[in-house]
């Protein structure tokens, strides 16, 4: 096939058709990301992604009308799903290995996007099984065939078709690097059988993996373009051990959160601030407060104190040395 297209494309002029199609999708779906994702109304955003089909569409049908069909080598459906999902496992060590020297306890391996009712949980997997399927369709029925009619090269089309789908993935370098890395390999085995379903799992395996196992201040929480600027502040503070620890004890401590900055909790205490105050003293940190607490926490200036307060007092030293206290005598009883 490389040779057909070589010598279909000798023409420098039958490049510009493949590169203006390029620049306009790759131009509009970094306008969406970065701009108009934050700020246009969401009508304004359909329009984009319609132009953004539309014109990847007519560039696949270009190819389909000139005579541009992959003629490589199939593999048997079978041996597709073995060579992929090996790749998938070979990937996912280096995953797991890759978190735990850029890691560490406090922010490795928390799946807590995972923890959602059964309702949920569902409509996230079905987005992520969306997401995965439009990514591999774009890349290998747009990227890397496009890429391929530039480059007039199997090899140099891979590497710059899966270049160009690792940095919309910015602004981590990470994700950069890890979607790089796995477009070259999913464009291979798709040249290989032509099979998508085998390479949509293995996407969304490893995208769950990538955002359960590496630390969140690498990946921006899998997000990119404007929405992972949104909260860039607070993945910079996770470059401090200490707010890494904080972040991890209230991750621990979600069922807690949940009862204690609930009404009900509230109203329990009398439905007052000093109430309350002396309730999660008592209940959190198992002591009776002193009227200096008191007036020290009634006189703090948080945005919403009910909340705020059960998130100091559950990311505190003080209930963390109790919970370890617990464990140890659980620990203890149980050895009896």
């Amino acid at each position: 096939m490389d040779a057909a297209v070589t010598s279909r494309t000798t023409d420098p002029s039958s490049m510009t058709r493949p590169i203006a199609e390029l620049i306009v999708v790759v131009g509009l779906l970094e306008a969406e990301l970065w701009c108009l994702r934050a700020a246009a109304p969401g009508w304004v955003n359909v329009l984009v992604f319609g132009a953004i089909v539309v014109v990847a569409w007519n560039s696949q049908q270009r190819r389909t009308q000139s005579g541009f069909v992959s003629t490589f080598p199939r593999t048997r459906a079978t041996r597709s799903w073995v060579e992929v999902f090996s790749a998938c496992a070979v990937l996912s060590a280096i995953l797991v290995i890759a978190a735990r020297l850029v890691g560490d306890s406090n922010e490795t391996f928390e799946f807590v996007f995972l923890d959602k009712p059964p309702g949920k949980l569902a409509q996230w997997i079905g987005g992520k099984f969306a997401a995965a399927m439009l990514q591999q369709l774009a890349l290998q029925w747009f990227l890397w065939p496009t890429c391929f009619e530039i480059t007039r090269g199997r090899a140099s089309g891979a590497i710059l078709a899966a270049t160009i789908f690792g940095l919309i993935h910015l602004p981590s370098p990470a994700l950069v690097g890890i979607t790089s890395l796995a477009g070259v390999i999913w464009i291979f085995f798709y040249q290989r059988s032509g099979r998508l379903a085998p390479l949509v799992l293995s996407h969304m395996i490893l995208a769950t993996l990538a955002h359960g196992a590496l630390p969140e201040r690498l990946t921006f929480d899998m997000r990119v373009g404007s929405t992972a600027m949104a909260d860039m502040k607070r993945f910079e503070e996770l470059n401090d051990p200490r707010i890494r620890r904080i972040n991890r004890r209230l991750k621990e401590n979600r069922a807690n959160l949940k009862h204690y900055t609930s009404d009900a909790y509230y109203q329990a205490q009398g439905g007052t601030m000093p109430g309350f105050l002396r309730g999660i003293f008592r209940d959190i940190l198992n002591r009776t407060p002193a009227d200096a607490d008191l007036d020290f926490w009634m006189s703090r200036k948080l945005a919403n104190p009910r909340v705020d307060i059960v998130n100091i007092f559950l990311a505190s030293d003080e209930f963390a040395a109790i919970q370890e206290a617990r464990r140890n005598n659980a620990e203890t009883r149980t050895i009896r």
